[in-house]
């Protein structure tokens, strides 16, 4: 029986073979690298424009909503959430919506918590926005870097926001610490002139005798932070859903003895001036009227010691968690500080307990020093930051967190 068998190959031809093998490997493997690179680059891209789109769906339909409970118009209400929708860059484009993108209705609270929505159920308390971008909307869909020469189309994909007034309760708190006696120059120690309530007592040092006064009427941090609560009352007034409004003011533990001057007295470090009023037996206007009597009062009394925040966060926290507050309102702290914390424990600690509580901290930090401290405070609890550093400033602030309190994101 006779068997065939071919030679072996040369050595220098069993070479080549394998590195011709190895070459087209690794051509594959590169191309298969390159595609794998390029699908990616277009998933992190459309992750970023989902969240884009998500942001700019959101402000316009919070946008609409307020302007909705402000004015009751559906005209402005549209076109304020058009313009704050186009404020928005979505895959490298200024987004644009449509009228028939937003949505006019109704929501209502669940007995177990949340919101339905229905649209066009009157009265309208609601706005819902939808954010496409899909072949035939506005902003039609996103271009992607990769996705044609991988033999895909077009990114779409849509968002829908709805934003509605729910019930809200605010308490304000209030830095009242020596420093809010002083002038808007920045310095310590510093007092507006020719003040009408200066105590006199003969022998006793002007500085000693501007301590012990009450605040300037119209020349002290304190009393323009009596007008900017007066302008936030007025404006959150104007909408058809009002707050229940309590009132904390704080500094620190401090005693005051000046014989034969002044006789001995305490103050405490935190006053609860307004408590959070009951739902039932609510009035906007009696609101109101307690809580500029409130800081009228404060502010005709000195004003001693240094900063606790901690213990007016606290007292704030106890009086969104108490029996007069709604489980189910949206709560809201505004914070008003002009000084560097010294007393009582750290506020980021009540930061934390706010968030956990489901309480949004929104600071406004006057002539401070540690503005640092107040931006963390807002950021843990999702609320606004402002700075001011004149009265034109911190009206401006006040009026744009009254403006912003009645609605929120329900869905």
């Amino acid at each position: 029986m006779n068997h065939s068998s071919f030679p072996p190959a040369p050595p220098r031809i069993r070479k080549g073979i394998r590195t011709g093998v190895s070459a087209i490997l690794i051509v594959v493997l590169l191309f298969v690298f390159v595609v794998c690179a390029a699908m990616t680059v277009d998933i992190a891209y459309m992750q970023l424009i989902r969240t884009q789109l998500r942001g700019a769906t959101d402000s316009a339909a919070l946008a609409g909503a307020e302007n909705l409970a402000r004015t009751g118009s559906e005209q402005l209400a549209t076109r304020a959430a058009l313009d704050y929708a186009s404020a928005h860059v979505v895959a490298g484009e200024q987004f644009r919506l449509e009228d028939r993108d937003i949505v006019f209705g109704r929501v209502r609270e669940r007995s177990s918590g949340g919101y339905d929505f229905t649209a066009g159920q009157t009265p309208y308390n609601a706005v819902q926005a939808s954010g496409r971008l899909t072949p035939g909307s506005a902003a039609g869909p996103a271009q992607l870097f990769f996705a044609r020469a991988l033999g895909h189309g077009d990114f779409s994909t849509q968002m829908q926001a709805i934003a509605g007034a729910r019930r809200t309760e605010v308490c304000l708190t209030l830095d009242r610490s020596a420093s809010m006696a002083f002038d808007f120059s920045g310095r310590e120690w510093s007092y507006t002139g020719n003040h009408p309530l200066l105590v006199d007592y003969p022998g006793l040092r002007l500085s000693w005798r501007y301590f012990v006064s009450p605040p300037h009427p119209s020349g002290s941090r304190w009393s323009s932070t009596r007008q900017a609560v007066e302008l936030f009352l007025q404006e959150v007034g104007k909408s058809v859903h009002r707050p229940r409004v309590g009132l904390v003011t704080w500094a620190s533990e401090s005693a005051l003895q000046l014989p034969p001057f002044i006789a001995y007295r305490r103050y405490p470090a935190v006053a609860l001036e307004v408590p959070l009023p009951a739902a039932g037996s609510y009035s906007w206007e009696a609101n109101s009227r307690d809580v500029l009597g409130a800081l009228d009062r404060v502010g005709s009394e000195p004003l001693i010691g240094q900063t606790n925040m901690s213990a007016g966060l606290q007292s704030a926290i106890a009086q969104l968690e108490s029996a007069s507050s709604s489980k189910f309102a949206s709560k809201v702290i505004v914070l008003l500080s002009d000084g560097r914390w010294k007393q009582g424990r750290n506020p980021i600690l009540m930061a934390r307990q706010a968030r956990e509580k489901d309480i949004t901290i929104h600071c406004v930090s006057l002539l401070s020093d540690d503005v640092q401290t107040m931006q963390q405070i807002a950021s843990i609890t999702g609320g606004r930051m402002f700075t001011a550093d004149s009265e034109q400033q911190l009206r401006d602030a006040f009026a744009q967190l009254a403006r912003e309190l009645p609605v929120s994101l329900t869905q």
